[in-house]
């Protein structure tokens, strides 16, 4: 039996060596040489990685404000509107458009202070059959009637005569239904 020299690439000494020494110094030259390559590659990934996340950031925030803006506007305008058939606030800015529905959970609650319903205005379901005239806007006492939003007109109608406001209340139930005109109308008829 003969003992292996150093040189032998498959004897225990040259294992240890392989692994203590060896591999160690050869792993530290590969690093050295391929480090600023691995550096780079590492660079672009997560450049192109974070380029990605900002676009998508700043994206998903310009739609979410676009949104949140929305329903901020349209919750101020049916707050507006309410308030105006209620006669709770003055004049309105005109902004020429109508504000949208009107959350009718909130609508539906508010009764007319009156104790008679009697003038109260018919369901939307079943409107009243209407004079010629009052089926014509240009007949109405508000000049551009269908032009205005449900604010405006709200702000409007305690000017009106009994009949006007008939008027108005018969050409609104017959057409667009909104609640907030309805209402107001039919609390100005009974003295609200």
């Amino acid at each position: 039996m003969t003992q292996s020299a150093p040189s032998d690439p498959g004897s225990p000494l040259e294992r240890v060596l392989d692994v203590a020494l060896y591999g160690p110094i050869g792993l530290a030259v590969a690093v050295r040489e391929g480090l600023p390559r691995w550096a780079e590659v590492g660079r672009r990934q997560l450049n192109t990685r974070l380029t990605m996340a900002r676009v998508v950031g700043r994206l998903a925030v310009d739609q979410g404000s676009r949104h949140g803006g929305d329903i901020a506007r349209r919750l101020a305008d049916q707050a507006d509107a309410l308030l105006g058939a209620l006669g709770l606030v003055g004049e309105p800015p005109d902004q020429g458009a109508d504000p949208g529905p009107v959350d009718t959970a909130v609508v539906d609650d508010v009764e007319p202070s009156a104790p008679d319903d009697s003038h109260a205005p018919p369901p939307a379901s079943a409107p009243p059959a209407a004079p010629a005239a009052a089926q014509d806007p240009a007949h109405l006492a508000i000049p551009g009637y269908d032009t205005l939003s449900a604010s405006q007109v709200v702000q409007r109608l305690p000017g009106l005569s009994a009949d006007e406001l008939e008027a108005v209340r018969i050409y609104e139930a017959a057409g667009r239904a909104r609640k907030t005109i309805l209402l107001r109308a039919a609390q100005l008829r009974s003295g609200s």
